[in-house]
């Protein structure tokens, strides 16, 4: 299977059933596949087709777990950004991957990616989530997709396409872009839940970073048996610790 049809087999299995929470709000599987088909319609709009790259720097979020399956409805290559790098490492990477478009969450990350934009020679659309957004650089995200239709995009997206590119930490010289194929992602997920009993419903705790491979996987294998994705932003402990007492958590990385 590729990616998005996890997200789509679910929508359409159980509609209703939540596919995420995140900051007091729910989101159900139906929804999250409109969002993901809006925002894939969105990065098409703007000419990303399949095998172009866009980056996303953000903590945690709802939106960056939709992200990776609106991409992969069209073959578009999402590539997570780390938000713990300096300045400097973003535009090496933002660069280096030939990112065409960039979308930001928070208004601290969208600050100080206006410091460097000049020099991001590929990127030809600036993306704001939840950030007040006065420099003309920016388009705010939900208005963005808001005009973009719910319909799945048309496509043809193989298991042989790059499914996502994202970089390790360059302790021996510049971050390395690392790509996976939608085959091995599948395979990811085959092996996830070969390897765990998860129960029924599944509700896991996603405060691990989700630019990570080790997160997105944890992502992947939970939506691919139809759970619940408990979204953190960032790990504080004592928010960890009562979410695991209160919120019925399955599993987490």
């Amino acid at each position: 299977m590729l990616l998005h049809e996890y997200l789509e087999k679910a929508a359409g299995e159980q509609p209703d059933f939540l596919f995420s929470e995140f900051e007091n709000k729910k989101l159900t599987y139906k929804q999250a596949d409109k969002l993901a088909n809006k925002l894939a319609n969105a990065l098409s709009g703007e000419g990303i087709t399949k095998g172009d790259r866009f980056a996303f720097l953000s903590k945690n979020s709802v939106e960056m777990g939709v992200m990776y399956y609106a991409a992969s409805k069209i073959g578009a290559v999402p590539v997570p950004i780390n938000y713990r790098l300096a300045d400097k490492e973003w535009e090496y990477i933002i660069n280096d991957s030939g990112s065409k478009l960039i979308i930001v969450r928070s208004e601290e990350y969208t600050n100080r990616i206006e410091g460097i934009s000049e020099n991001l020679t590929n990127i030809k659309k600036f993306v704001g989530i939840n950030s007040v957004i006065q420099n003309p650089l920016w388009q705010d995200f939900y208005k963005w997709i808001d005009s973009q239709s719910e319909d799945k995009p048309s496509s043809n997206v193989s298991e042989d396409d790059d499914v996502y590119q994202m970089y390790t930490s360059g302790t021996t010289g510049h971050p390395k872009g690392a790509i996976l194929l939608q085959r091995n992602v599948a395979a990811n997920i085959r092996q996830y839940l070969s390897s765990l009993t998860l129960p029924r419903p599944a509700r896991t705790l996603m405060v691990a970073p989700m630019y990570h491979a080790a997160a997105m996987i944890n992502m992947c294998g939970c939506v691919a048996i139809g759970g619940t994705l408990v979204i953190q932003e960032d790990f504080l402990p004592n928010d960890v610790v009562e979410c695991l007492a209160n919120e019925k958590i399955t599993h987490t990385i």
